[in-house]
């Protein structure tokens, strides 16, 4: 288990070592999974490691990685 960095509460906070994960699940490195209560932005809609969106991202780093909101052409649908 890992203590969180932010933790705003006086209560001891542990977190499983989370290790992978697919779908909706987690998986820790002692190999029990869990149903991900706690997705971020990207896999709350699509789930982790979604093969869609990793072929989307593989394609676009061969391309330009970071350009800012300084972008003047249209963006192109990928996934």
């Amino acid at each position: 288990m890992n203590l969180h960095a932010f933790n705003p509460t006086s209560h001891r906070l542990e977190l499983p070592d989370i290790v992978r994960a697919g779908g909706v699940h987690v998986e820790t490195s002692d190999g029990r999974r869990y149903v991900d209560l706690e997705s971020g932005v990207w896999c709350l809609p699509l789930g982790h490691n979604h093969p869609r969106v990793n072929d989307t991202i593989m394609a676009q780093r061969s391309t330009i990685r970071h350009a800012g909101l300084c972008c003047t052409s249209p963006g192109r649908p990928l996934a």
